[in-house]
């Protein structure tokens, strides 16, 4: 009976887990920066079926490597292009990661660790919003989750399955098809640290781990299309791509993401809240290494590792460290999990709980110090709802309730998800240049960029937006697309127009302006 009480409730919160990746991905337009390059690259290897060098706008796009261009395009072919195609397999990816930390603590731990780390990943926002992007990192965060859990697996059978090996050999060959050579860094990284913290033979045991067979695979999936990149463009994108986006991009801050080691280890607390705060309460457990199991100290490797590397880092984004996240679900349900380990939530959940009733307070004057929102600042009242959860959990804490209160807590993030997704970014959405423009309706037009322009009007007309200063002729009829800050030398050229739309981009600070020329 305890077996079939199991199943359901692993259907239910993999359904509900299901849901949650996948809902609103079709509703909310392409606008942020890195997702409208990413959709409108793809859409281009699609359109003019070019599966090697990736293309934004006609030119080449050096910044990743071409796997999740891949994923969408199989997307578009099944769903035609819209935003539901390009987040349909990133929102896929972060259900089958939940998919495989829930099982692996299941079978590991039993089914309270496996709820407790999948609840961990749900309860996260950042998780949550992450795996609504048409970006590269929910395959990096898919692929590297999986090569680590393989190599946990052949650990833990002493050494003697090869075939964990050989199918670590074939997900981290995909991870370095996804973004290049971090994940290597960060894979072998951690193997290497975690063999060194053995009390065996350094030597014997990592030459257990370079299965000649693993390698082969490894190379057959990583290396092809980088040689077909290098010897198509004269090497030109290899060294674009591993000088300037990764080498460069390291060394020092790019496109203004820069800021102290902190901010990274700020990134990951308030990104995996309310976990991240029971591992911070709970540090004494974490640090337990001798005693954990091989599964929590190779999550504790990755995780630390992770976090430091991009601490060293020059540029810093959120989504560096996202990567971490499954194994700092591990280590959360490995804590709580254990005779006892309830109590751990205690003072972390309670920092979590004054973030969450915080929030409405937070959003609605975030907006409203902003001339641009202050309109829309009333959205940070559907948090409210979050808030009145977050009371609840507030109850059960002053009641010593640890399971209750943490639930509650977690219920309490997830709907702030929710209610973010469903509700308050679709207002502030339509505010956005491509659909206040009503661009769409004029998709017949030629259009043109005069300067730079927000990329995100290439995945809306679904083609390209011809270069107007690189013309011979000047054209009689069309949409030009510019900056507001360009339109004084636009003007020079002589065009007769009418402004048809001018708009802040959203949370940007460029002004869009679409002329029509007349």
């Amino acid at each position: 009976m305890k077996k079939i009480e199991h199943i359901w409730i692993s259907v239910i919160f993999l359904l509900a887990a299901f849901f949650v990746h996948f809902a609103q991905i079709g509703n909310l337009s392409i606008y942020i920066l890195d997702e409208a390059k990413n959709a409108s690259a793809a859409m281009e290897m699609w359109q003019t079926s070019e599966w090697v060098l990736p293309t934004f706008n006609g030119l080449p796009r050096y910044d990743k490597p071409p796997l999740h261009y891949y994923f969408f395009g199989l997307a578009y072919e099944l769903f035609e292009i819209t935003p539901f195609a390009a987040r349909f397999f990133p929102a896929l990816m972060g259900w089958w990661t939940i998919c495989m930390v829930f099982f692996t603590m299941k079978r590991k731990f039993g089914i309270e660790a496996g709820l407790v780390s999948g609840f961990a990943l749900l309860a996260s926002v950042h998780w949550v919003i992450q795996f609504h992007l048409a970006v590269p990192d929910p395959f990096l965060i898919f692929f590297l989750t999986a090569s680590l859990l393989c190599f946990t697996r052949f650990w833990e059978g002493n050494r003697l399955r090869k075939t964990w090996l050989r199918w670590m050999g074939l997900v981290l060959g995909l991870a370095v098809l996804s973004k290049g050579p971090v994940a290597i860094v960060l894979v072998v990284g951690t193997i290497v640290l975690f063999i060194l913290f053995q009390k065996g033979g350094f030597w014997r045991d990592f030459k257990s781990v370079l299965d000649p067979f693993a390698i082969l695979i490894f190379l057959l999936v990583s290396l092809p299309w980088y040689l077909l990149i290098a010897w198509k463009t004269d090497g030109v994108w290899v060294q674009e791509f591993f000088f300037k986006h990764n080498v460069s991009r390291f060394a020092s801050p790019m496109e203004g993401h820069g800021g102290g080691f902190h901010l990274t280890l700020l990134f990951v607390l308030v990104g995996m809240m309310p976990g991240s705060m029971v591992l911070v309460a709970s540090w004494r457990s974490v640090l337990t290494y001798a005693n954990a199991p091989t599964l929590v100290k190779i999550s504790l490797i990755f995780s630390a590792l992770t976090i430091m590397f991009f601490m060293l880092s020059g540029t810093k984004l959120p989504n560096y460290t996202a990567p971490a996240y499954p194994f700092l679900a591990i280590m959360i349900g490995w804590v709580i999990a254990r005779p006892g380990g309830w109590k751990q939530v205690r003072w972390g959940g309670l920092i979590s709980l004054l973030v969450l009733i915080s929030l409405p307070i937070a959003v609605y004057f975030g907006l409203k110090g902003d001339a641009t929102y202050s309109d829309n600042a009333y959205v940070g009242w559907y948090f409210l709802v979050g808030s009145g959860i977050g009371i609840v959990s507030l109850y059960y804490w002053f009641l010593g309730r640890w399971r209750s209160h943490y639930v509650s807590l977690c219920i309490g993030f997830l709907t702030v998800s929710l209610i973010f997704l469903m509700w308050a970014f679709p207002v502030l959405d339509n505010r956005n240049p491509v659909i206040a423009s009503e661009a769409s309706e004029l998709s017949e037009l030629d259009f043109y960029h005069f300067g730079e322009f927000n990329p995100s009007f290439v995945f809306l007309v679904k083609k390209k937006i011809v270069d107007l200063q690189k013309l011979d002729d000047k054209p009689k009829e069309g949409i030009v697309i510019l900056r507001k800050g360009n339109m004084e030398e636009f003007v020079k050229l002589g065009y007769s127009y009418d402004v048809i739309f001018e708009g802040r981009d959203l949370f940007e600070k460029p002004t869009t302006v679409l002329l029509r020329i007349k």
